[in-house]
């Protein structure tokens, strides 16, 4: 749910070079006051952390964390957020309500990906470079014993009910699962042979799980009673990207190198539609009543929005050099898309900015500027007094 690979032909030695960009003014506030709903844009390049007032859409100062940041999740309540360093080796705290870092908490080899449990007690981490995953409890801050999974884990989903952690490993072609009760990995759900699991999404009944493989083009649905892996649906050349709407009847696949998004009833596990997008579709969001879907495309720089009832796609967005990730805000009116950069620029050339759409119009809206190579978005609720 919550993993961002890096991996569409952008050079790591830019990325890391790539230096803090300056924000305006301050939209936190002090603690123990009132807070309007945030967001929090996650900026790869100049490892910050940019706070986005919603209300106006005014950035405030960014807060600086670990090296190459590349995920974030948010505890329920909305006090405090998780930022994964893939740089560093570490996961920042930052108390939502002061924009505070605390102290980094240690984990595995290149940390990648990162999921909260409902309940808000635990959030786990992925180490992409040990193979492993790190719980930490939220109360203490304190990492836990690392939990083996597969080679080269890429993504993490958690069910609805809090009981059980999936992994997608990339160079394991399999699934494993982990009981957040134990903390112990069951067996790895296989895929099959030449798959290459890069994402994962779980139904809101959290009874299947959805997961994109792009050795062999597909999407796998797994049964999580049964723990075991159905019939591949065929989807187009390299999938990338997932989304489940609300509902749970239909599961999203953006392919980057088709430039289609493959609608897939749940119902059937059957291919509904193949949706031309813009070129390189890396993410999807629905919309809250879940009529529409939101597509970044990263190289036409756009975002297409498709309508569900029909699978027809509308006129696309525009939303900066270099769109790469979608999030919804709070209330469902706004869609924010992170400016990523560069695919009709000079390689290198970093994006530094936000886009707000607005759902009811299918408009954007002034970019917001942020730090440099926003990469992942984390929604925070109003907090009240």
């Amino acid at each position: 749910m919550m993993r961002r690979r890096i991996g569409v032909a952008l050079a790591a030695s830019v990325l890391a070079a790539a230096g803090a960009v300056a924000c305006g003014a301050s939209a936190g506030a002090s603690t123990g006051a009132a807070r309007g709903a945030m967001a929090y844009v996650v900026s790869y390049g100049s490892g910050t952390v940019t706070p986005i007032l919603l209300a106006t859409n005014t950035p405030g100062h960014p807060i600086r964390v670990g090296k190459r940041p590349v995920a974030i999740a948010v505890t329920p309540d909305g006090k405090t957020a998780y930022v994964v360093n893939s740089g560093s080796g570490t996961v920042t705290p930052i108390r939502t309500a002061t924009g505070v870092p605390s102290q980094a908490i240690r984990v595995g080899r290149q940390p990648w990906a990162i999921a909260m449990t409902p309940d808000g007690k635990t959030v786990y981490v992925v180490n992409r470079g040990s193979g492993t995953v790190t719980p930490i409890r939220t109360a203490t801050n304190r990492p836990g014993r690392p939990i083996r999974v597969g080679k080269v884990p890429d993504a993490i989903a958690i069910t609805p009910d809090g009981k059980t952690v999936l992994v997608a490993n990339h160079g394991s072609g399999s699934v494993t699962p982990i009981g957040t009760a134990t903390g112990i990995a069951a067996s790895p759900i296989l895929l099959g042979a030449g798959t290459w699991p890069i994402a994962v999404a779980v139904t809101p009944d959290g009874k299947r799980a959805y997961v994109v493989d792009q050795g062999a083009w597909s999407v796998t649905p797994v049964d999580l009673v049964t723990r075991t892996a159905g019939r591949r649906i065929q989807v187009g050349d390299y999938p990338y990207a997932i989304a489940i709407s609300p509902d749970g009847k239909d599961v999203y696949a953006g392919s980057t190198n088709a430039n289609t998004v493959t609608a897939i009833s749940t119902a059937t596990d059957t291919a509904r539609h193949n949706i031309r997008v813009g070129d390189n579709p890396t993410a999807i969001a629905f919309g809250p009543d879940g009529n529409t879907a939101y597509v970044v495309n990263w190289v036409s720089q756009t975002v297409t929005p498709i309508r569900v009832a029909t699978g027809k796609a509308g006129r696309p967005i525009r939303a900066g050099h270099g769109p790469w990730m979608i999030a919804m805000s709070p209330d469902g009116k706004t869609a924010y898309v992170a400016d990523f950069g560069f695919p009709r620029n000079a390689p290198g050339t970093p994006g530094n900015t936000v886009t707000p759409i607005r759902i009811a119009t299918d408009t954007p809206e002034r970019p917001v500027k942020v730090g440099a190579y926003p990469i992942a978005i984390a929604m925070i609720p109003a907090h009240p007094r």
